[in-house]
């Protein structure tokens, strides 16, 4: 049985959020490897979702950048 992407999607990201509650460095680390699946393959897992909904995807990333 196939599941579509937008499945796929839904329960990469619940697994996600799990691994990053737990706070436990297996757990972390398997993490990375959602967020690759999601962002960084060939073709990410978050365009072939948005490929029928055509959202504007926007990331925000704090500034760790040192003030002095």
């Amino acid at each position: 049985m196939l599941i579509s992407h937008e499945e796929l999607f839904l329960g990469t990201v619940q697994d996600l959020r799990t691994k990053i509650r737990s706070n436990k460095s297996y757990n972390l680390i398997r993490a990375c490897g959602l967020c690759r699946h999601l962002l960084l393959d060939e073709y990410p897992l978050v365009h072939q979702v948005n490929k029928n909904y055509k959202l504007p995807i926007t990331f925000y990333i704090k500034d760790y950048t040192p003030l002095s």
